[in-house]
């Protein structure tokens, strides 16, 4: 699991040039965990366990050592932690989905290509506001996405935590490039 988590966030960095240089550090904690570790980190995300859940320990302990290792200063440690809870909640979110049957990847690309998005995001607007207007712009595809099934609702929620587990992805990297 660990090695798919670190190809997945390989691949959501590998459009952006701009942050590749960073992306070996920012993948840091993931690739100091163990697979169990990891699976036990995506369960964490989704389940959004709190901060005394011991399945959150293996990542305060990889972000201590890679924080160390690399010098990054709080902000920096901040957007590591972020984007990695990311990576893993997108790839926790994605797993309930496609167990139900409920392909993501045309609302990824959409997501990735919203340019009215990514301008909030570089404005650093992420207000609810700004968040309300992306889901309601890639609505009709997520309405799509859960048209076969019975009874739909609880699947919106999900949905709508993917989203914004893959939009933090992208906010965190780009604020760590920048920074």
């Amino acid at each position: 699991m660990k090695h798919l988590l670190v190809i997945a966030a390989t691949l959501l960095m590998a459009s952006a040039p701009l942050r590749a240089a960073d992306l070996a550090t920012i993948n840091c904690p993931l690739e100091g965990m163990t697979d169990i570790e990891v699976a036990g980190l995506v369960d964490y995300v989704v389940e959004q366990g709190d901060r005394d859940d011991p399945r959150a320990e293996p990542l305060s302990r990889a972000y201590g050592d890679c924080a160390a290792r690399h010098g990054w200063s709080v902000e920096q440690g901040e957007l590591v932690t972020m984007f990695t809870l990311s990576v893993v909640g997108q790839t926790g979110t994605e797993r309930i989905l496609a167990a139900n049957d409920i392909d993501m990847s045309q609302i990824e690309q959409a997501v990735l290509n919203d340019a009215e998005f990514f301008a909030a995001i570089r404005s650093r607007d992420m207000s609810d506001a700004a968040i309300d207007a992306m889901v309601n712009r890639h609505l009709p595809l997520i309405e799509e996405a859960v048209s076969g099934h019975p009874d739909p609702e609880p699947f919106y929620e999900t949905i709508g935590q993917f989203m914004m587990f893959r939009a933090m992805t992208e906010v965190a990297a780009l604020q760590f490039a920048e920074s």
